[in-house]
């Protein structure tokens, strides 16, 4: 899978390959599945594409692209009441100002996994 194809794939493409569409996080998916699936995980940022595996998305959206309610806008306020052992971040570090970005690194603190891709 080519990672310019699958980014701009039909929407019915991308609702259904969510994250799993770039080819990165497609060549690691054993890795990922392996830890998300272990363990209670953080989507921050993931309502464009969501990651699934039962995962809790943090997104300033109000619904993911299959129409699901966002649970948290606020990641402090996700990991306060989720307590995660993973947070997983697919192409949003780069969308954040200086002082949202101190608050994910203060977040993530504490937490086994990170995995962060783009």
């Amino acid at each position: 899978m080519k990672s310019w194809d699958a980014r701009h794939a039909t929407e019915r493409l991308r609702r259904r390959r969510g994250v799993w569409r770039w080819e990165a996080i497609w060549n690691n998916r054993r890795r990922i599945r392996a830890v998300v699936d272990s363990c209670r995980t953080l989507d921050f940022g993931g309502a464009q594409g969501p990651l699934g595996r039962r995962s809790v998305i943090v997104d300033v959206l109000p619904c993911d692209v299959l129409g699901r309610k966002v649970p948290y806008s606020d990641l402090s306020k996700a990991v306060d009441v989720e307590k995660p052992e993973c947070i997983f971040a697919s192409h949003v570090l780069e969308h954040l100002s200086d002082a949202e970005l101190e608050m994910f690194w203060s977040c993530v603190i504490g937490v086994r996994h990170l995995i962060i891709h783009g």
